[in-house]
């Protein structure tokens, strides 16, 4: 629930032109996903090929979200620019790793049966 808050706010904040990187976690190993990240031990292989997929959307995710920050931050885009960017580079992300997270659910819910 943390990472939807965070996307969320992330997205309140970009669309209103408005740097969000004082009010988010935008480092990929201090955020929630992160410390899961590196501490979660995977169970078989399959598990280990679906975390190492979370981890490169997650890193991904988190660069491009500093990089708008910082754009947003010098003045460098518009507020077109800005939703252009979300829609291009940022939802795809966000999407792909709620799918990859769910994923990992699913299959671990599995292992318990």
């Amino acid at each position: 629930m943390e990472y939807l808050r965070w996307k969320a706010l992330l997205i309140k904040e970009a669309l209103k032109c408005k740097d969000f990187s004082e009010q988010l976690e935008l480092d990929p190993e201090k955020c929630v996903i992160g410390r899961f990240l590196s501490t979660f031990t995977p169970p078989d292989e399959t598990a280990k090929v679906i975390l190492e997929e979370i981890r490169r959307v997650h890193h991904e995710l988190h660069l491009e979200s500093q990089k708008l920050a910082g754009d947003i931050r010098a003045n460098l885009l518009d507020c077109e620019d800005v939703r252009k960017r979300l829609h291009e580079q940022l939802f795809p992300l966000f999407n792909e790793l709620l799918e990859l997270l769910a994923e990992l659910s699913n299959h671990l819910e599995k292992r318990k049966e």
